[in-house]
């Protein structure tokens, strides 16, 4: 149920199966910095899935957008691009 609540709310309603979101989305690598009042979760782009990268960097738009809390701090999600570093 919270893939597919994650799905709708933050991927625009697409319709994969839990099995592939979690391939494709979940294992991402990850960066986690911490400032004063943000969490900034750096994922990395899959330069071979631009499709997928895309509808990742929208759903942390989304995330971002939101300005969801966690511990007291805002989160801040974005996709960087493995090559540059941004």
């Amino acid at each position: 149920m919270l893939i597919e609540f994650v799905l709708k709310e933050y991927f625009g309603g697409l319709r994969i199966e839990p099995r592939t979101f979690i391939e494709l989305f979940v294992a991402v690598p990850l960066t986690i910095r911490e400032t004063r009042l943000e969490l900034i979760y750096e994922l990395k782009a899959n330069p071979r899935s631009p499709l997928n990268t895309q509808r990742l960097r929208d759903a942390c738009a989304e995330v971002t957008r939101r300005r969801l809390v966690k511990g007291g701090k805002r989160m801040r999600l974005e996709v960087v691009d493995v090559q540059t570093g941004s």
